[in-house]
């Protein structure tokens, strides 16, 4: 789907979902037994709830989550900008990320794992922010459960830092 409306509502059944929209994005609900793709020209705003296999998100502005929950076993970061997910009833096996500048924060009510996560735009591991050419940023996770970090956390230079609670 190549959206120019600038707000999504899909149900993709046992089908993926790939969306492109060249401004921002704001997601009423997304599901799919298979993989979920988002890629957008601005800001993605999560208002509803995103279920599917893997999720990824690929954007040069940041995700803000207002509402709903996301629950994936694979959830895939790719952009810049803040990444927020502040809502408790998240539920993702396996976190990765990269981008830079910018924070990431994100709540799960149970187990969570910093791992790899393969996307359409290649494998992500562990979680990086900031690079040669941009300062990192914060990194917050908090777990309902367990939380397992089987991969790199990286914040560079600049404000970063981590800060994990299970």
């Amino acid at each position: 789907i190549t959206s120019r409306t600038g707000s999504l509502t899909a149900n993709a059944g046992s089908g993926g979902l790939f969306v492109v929209e060249s401004d921002n994005l704001n997601v009423g609900s997304a599901s799919s037994a298979g993989l979920i793709h988002l890629v957008t020209g601005g800001l993605i705003s999560l208002n509803g709830n995103i279920r599917g296999s893997t999720v990824a998100l690929v954007t040069p502005a940041g995700v803000v989550q207002s509402a709903g929950n996301i629950v994936a076993t694979n959830l895939g970061l790719v952009g810049v900008g803040g990444f927020t997910f502040n809502n408790s009833t998240n539920d993702v096996g396996t976190l990765a990320a990269s981008f830079g500048p910018g924070q990431l924060s994100y709540i799960d009510t149970n187990n969570l794992t910093v791992g790899t996560v393969t996307t359409p735009n290649g494998n992500i591991s562990g979680i990086r922010t900031g690079n040669a050419s941009n300062n990192g940023g914060r990194v917050t996770l908090q777990a309902g459960g367990t939380l397992s970090v089987n991969q790199l956390i990286s914040s560079s230079s600049g404000l970063g830092g981590v800060t994990f609670t299970s």
